[in-house]
């Protein structure tokens, strides 16, 4: 089974350089796909500016690995389009499953080794609570038999609850983990966020 490790950051560049990519062990995965939204104007809709150095340098890194894909869009697609396109991407490029991680989240020792161990009998896997969302893997063909995730949730925030609701609707609740964890710093973007 080939895995792609996914994250899409809209303000969190620098914390998805510095710590979250660190934290990921590449041997247990197959490629990493990072999408950064691009800011082309000082501000927009009050979020902060993406600086271009710093999209560089992640294309750098990427370009010299060979495993990882960089993408960009210079508007903000919100999570649930941002999660759509990690498992179209994933379609196309010959990948069967994918790790779906928020931007400012770091990995414990051990933790991306249990996802995926316990990938290879379950076709979905998060962690147990109210941010089950924030770090979870599907197989695609039963992200296509669920269907999409709701774009209509847009910025972020309830997409995952939707979801969540439709795999229960079919009568599937996947494999809930416990540890090793990880650390969130929960709604960083958000936090980042001003409508000034």
């Amino acid at each position: 089974m080939r895995i792609r490790y996914c994250v899409v950051t809209l303000n969190q560049l620098q914390w998805v350089i510095d710590k979250h990519l660190p934290s990921v062990d590449l041997s247990l995965i197959d490629g990493i796909h990072v999408h950064v939204s691009e800011i082309e104007e000082q501000r927009y809709n009050g979020s902060v500016v993406v600086d271009p150095l710093e999209v560089g340098k992640l294309a750098a890194i990427a370009e010299e690995s060979g495993e990882w894909k960089v993408t960009s869009s210079v508007n903000n697609l919100g999570v649930s389009t941002g999660w759509n396109y990690f498992i179209e991407s994933a379609r196309q490029d010959g990948f069967d499953a994918v790790i779906i991680a928020n931007d400012d989240i770091y990995l414990y020792e051990g933790t991306l080794q249990r996802f995926v161990n316990e990938m290879q009998t379950s076709k979905f896997v998060s962690f147990r609570g109210m941010n089950a969302f924030s770090f979870f893997g599907i197989h695609l063909d039963y992200a296509e038999e669920i269907g999409e995730f709701d774009e209509e949730f847009w910025p972020a925030y309830f997409e995952d609850n939707d979801y969540h609701y439709r795999m229960k609707l079919q009568g599937f609740e996947g494999t809930v983990v416990e540890d090793p964890s990880y650390f969130h710093a929960g709604s960083a973007t958000l936090s980042t966020f001003s409508y000034e």
